[in-house]
């Protein structure tokens, strides 16, 4: 089952983490125009706060 890709976001975009999945491969996050939704975790460089980040469902 797949999702549809809400917007792209460009390199560099400062977004705000609202949370992960289980296994921390996606993350919920917010975009600064107020848009949310979940992006690999691949894409995001600050791989450091993740762990600390709550768990959530879709």
């Amino acid at each position: 089952m797949g999702y549809p890709v809400i917007t792209a976001v460009p390199a560099g975009t400062n977004v705000t983490l609202i949370g992960r999945n289980g296994s921390t491969t996606w993350l919920k996050m917010r975009l600064p125009n107020g848009t949310t939704g979940w992006m690999s975790a691949t894409y995001v460089s600050n791989s450091a706060t993740f762990p600390s980040l709550p768990v959530l469902g879709n």
